[in-house]
């Protein structure tokens, strides 16, 4: 009989550490979103969670709502449980520009 409470075989920090998965870290992709999305970056709270939206973009086929903030269109992204950094952050950084 299998309980659904039993853990797997493995898990996901198991398979971490195993090298069979990249490092995850909340703290390192919201920095990383933040950068890439630059001006166009949007932060609001979602049901709670800290959620990053792309402004004057259009959203995502499906795409639940908001569709739009203050008049523009936003294209969701990522929602995150926190925007803490974790035990597997990877120190992500912006690349350093050239002068």
């Amino acid at each position: 009989m299998c309980d659904e409470y039993e853990s797997g075989p493995i898990d996901s920090s198991d398979a971490y550490a195993m090298g069979l998965r990249p490092a995850r870290c909340n703290g390192c992709k919201f920095t990383k979103l933040k950068h890439e999305l630059g001006d166009k970056f949007l932060h609001l709270c979602k049901g709670g969670w800290p959620t990053v939206y792309e402004l004057d973009a259009e959203p995502l086929p499906g795409q639940d709502e908001p569709l739009e903030h203050e008049g523009h269109q936003i294209r969701f992204h990522a929602s995150f449980m926190s925007i803490g950094h974790s035990d597997e952050c990877y120190h992500w950084h912006p690349p350093e520009t050239e002068a």
